[in-house]
């Protein structure tokens, strides 16, 4: 009898949040990226680093309860998979592509999860979706098009999208590439943020000791 897994697998958590984001679509802490057409955040030339990193990086500080609901939700995800360990999040932006604009391929570092959280009011059918490509692709010698088996999911081939809608919140390990392709219709606004693991992992020579990093 033929039996198939698939056993190196990346886990990636999806989330619906309900809470109201008046307050967060009125910030106006836009980060800009390569492919925008056109830079809206404030004017950052007269902000040292360390202030240009606490304005435009640490957005989730100003909404502790949402916050603690993404958190939640990670840790959740995180005990599911790994047991009890916890995350915190290091670092939060806010991306807004207009009209035309894309999110190029990047992934991030310094970092174990990141995730997205789509907080608009309207997102369709042009909204830009964030892409994750597949890491196997390039461990791959031969690569079979989708359109061989359009009905099957190749989980060593095919890249994963995210569906933008109001809620949706997302997490995927940091070190896989992304982006967003052109994006059409009305403003599409996204909060980002990574995530790093905030508890004791004892593991001999790569043990992870929160006391020792102070």
């Amino acid at each position: 009898m033929l039996n198939i897994s698939t056993p190196f697998s990346y886990y990636v958590c999806s989330d619906t949040l309900d809470y109201d984001f008046t307050e967060l679509r009125k910030d106006k802490r836009t980060v800009w990226v390569s492919d925008q057409k056109s830079y809206n955040a404030d004017d950052t030339k007269h902000l040292g680093t360390k202030e240009y990193h606490e304005k435009f990086f640490r957005v989730l500080e100003s909404y502790p309860s949402l916050k603690k609901l993404i958190t939640d939700s990670f840790n959740s995800f995180l005990r599911e998979i790994y047991g009890p360990v916890e995350g915190r999040i290091i670092t939060s932006w806010i991306n807004t592509l207009e009209e035309g604009d894309q999110i190029g391929l990047h992934r991030h570092n310094n970092c174990f999860y990141s995730g997205i959280l789509y907080y608009g009011e309207h997102y369709d059918k042009d909204s830009a979706r964030l892409w994750l490509i597949n890491p196997l692709q390039n461990t791959l010698n031969t690569f079979i098009p989708k359109y061989y088996n359009p009905h099957k999911r190749n989980r060593t081939q095919d890249n994963v999208y995210l569906e933008p809608f109001t809620g949706a919140l997302y997490f995927f390990p940091s070190n896989i590439f992304h982006e967003a392709g052109i994006h059409k219709g009305p403003n599409r606004s996204s909060l980002a943020f990574n995530f790093v693991i905030d508890s004791d992992i004892w593991n001999n020579d790569s043990s992870q000791i929160s006391q020792w990093k102070q």
